[in-house]
């Protein structure tokens, strides 16, 4: 997918915002060893802020409707934390392991190790301070996973990947030619994230009819992760050209058995949207339900882990 899949920034309401710190991009102290943090570079017209929170905030496990993909073109990233989430949420919970908090600045700042299911594991150390807008209409909010209820999860994962893709760990876009930057994560295959999710090989198939009836009838199940993706056009305006979308059930109701999430997220959106911004006006839910014609319609492949 590449950076199509996101038209413009978008700031939902009220996202959490991060306290009174404000950092210098890729210049702070970090705490000594054995955890060695780094930021990675993020785009013009931004600091990295402090966001207070907990993994998975008042729900206490890990929600597909958490994702909320920012400003930058890793859908195919964010529907498969999505999925996984809505699927095996496990494969959420074993990525994270807390490693306790130091202060800077006078605030507290959280860290925690994330771990990739690649063979030998690979594991990278993030903190709770993620790329924020500095000025501008959406200044001070996140400008990448849009935090919300202290949930912070989604965003630790997605720096995550950033990280483990500059070291080699896990594949993204141009890799070794970006070095540890989101712009790594502008664009990519959900088979690379499905894969570091799960630690299994992601199988692509083409929509048609027969072929979706015949991976889901051979064994698909709620452990199961598959990501939607659309190509160049569909044929539903409803839905985003060259997009990823979380299947969160494939095994529902004959009338409708897919239940798909959009990673854009759920909610309203506010009125400095541009109104060319397709999530500012989409028929179309984050969630929405539908069946195994219009899957093969309006998405080029299916790809699942």
């Amino acid at each position: 997918m590449d950076s199509r899949c996101l038209l413009s920034p978008v700031v939902e309401p009220q996202p959490f915002q991060p306290t009174a710190i404000s950092l210098t991009l890729n210049a702070r102290t970090v705490p000594p060893d054995p955890y060695p943090v780094n930021h990675p570079q993020a785009a013009n017209n931004s600091y990295y802020g402090l966001y207070p929170g907990t993994l998975y905030g008042p729900s206490g496990k890990p929600l597909y409707t958490d994702v909320h993909q920012g400003a930058i073109g890793d859908c195919w990233l964010m529907a498969s934390l999505a999925d996984a989430a809505a699927r095996d949420p496990q494969l959420i919970a074993q990525m994270f392991t807390p490693l306790g908090a130091y202060i800077e600045g006078g605030v507290q700042v959280q860290l925690w190790r994330v771990e990739f299911n690649n063979n030998p594991r690979d594991t990278v150390i993030v903190d709770n301070e993620f790329p924020t807008y500095q000025t501008g209409p959406a200044a001070n909010h996140p400008i990448y996973d849009q935090i919300y209820v202290s949930v912070l999860w989604v965003a630790l994962a997605e720096k995550a990947y950033v990280e483990a893709a500059g070291m080699g760990y896990v594949q993204a876009n141009n890799q070794g030619l970006v070095g540890d930057t989101y712009s790594a994560v502008d664009g990519g295959q959900p088979a690379w994230a499905l894969e570091a999710i799960t630690g299994k090989h992601a199988y692509c198939y083409t929509t048609n009819t027969s072929a979706i009836t015949s991976v889901t009838s051979a064994g698909n199940n709620a452990a199961d992760l598959v990501v939607l993706a659309t190509g160049a056009k569909t044929t539903s305006t409803s839905l985003v050209p060259d997009h990823c979308y979380a299947v969160i059930n494939d095994t529902g109701p004959s009338q409708y058995p897919f239940t798909v999430y959009n990673p854009w997220g759920e909610g309203a959106y506010t009125t400095w949207t541009n109104p060319s911004d397709k999530r500012a006006y989409t028929v179309f839910g984050a969630t929405f339900y539908c069946n195994t014609a219009f899957v093969a319609q309006n998405f080029g492949w299916y790809i699942c882990s």
